[in-house]
């Protein structure tokens, strides 16, 4: 008798788990925003920028650029993409090929990855980020 208790128990959780599962392919509003699942892609540095070798700290090294757009695309299919922490101002930025949003050039880099991930129906927010001075 007690086997059968510990096997009709041990259903019970194995269909809860499926349960629980399956809630994260169901859309969830965060915000105001409609998200098509519940998993979120979690900011992270990740120093991806294209370096100098010759200068490791030229600005060019804050440049959004194709390897990120790729990167963010393939994650498309995720709720919410939080993106990678972005400085606001030469200033502000203290990682090496670390990604600025504080010039033009900037910005079109982003519009690319931005772009990229939306023509995939996903939905992203650039992490805003200043190191101090």
């Amino acid at each position: 008798a007690s086997t059968t208790i510990r096997n009709k128990h041990k259903k019970k959780q194995a269909n809860r788990m499926v349960a629980l599962d399956l809630q994260l392919f169901t859309k969830m509003t965060l915000g105001g925003q409609v998200l098509k699942n519940r998993m979120v892609l979690a900011p992270m540095t990740r120093g991806r920028c294209t370096p100098n070798l010759e200068d490791p700290y030229d600005p060019i090294n804050t440049q959004p650029n194709e390897l990120m757009a790729e990167y963010y695309a393939q994650r498309a299919s995720a709720g919410l993409l939080i993106t990678e922490a972005t400085a606001i101002s030469e200033m502000g930025s203290g990682w090496v090929h670390a990604p600025n949003i504080a010039t033009k050039e900037n910005a079109q880099g982003w519009k690319k990855i931005v772009d990229g991930v939306h023509e995939k129906d996903g939905i992203i927010y650039l992490q805003l980020w200043h190191m101090g001075r």
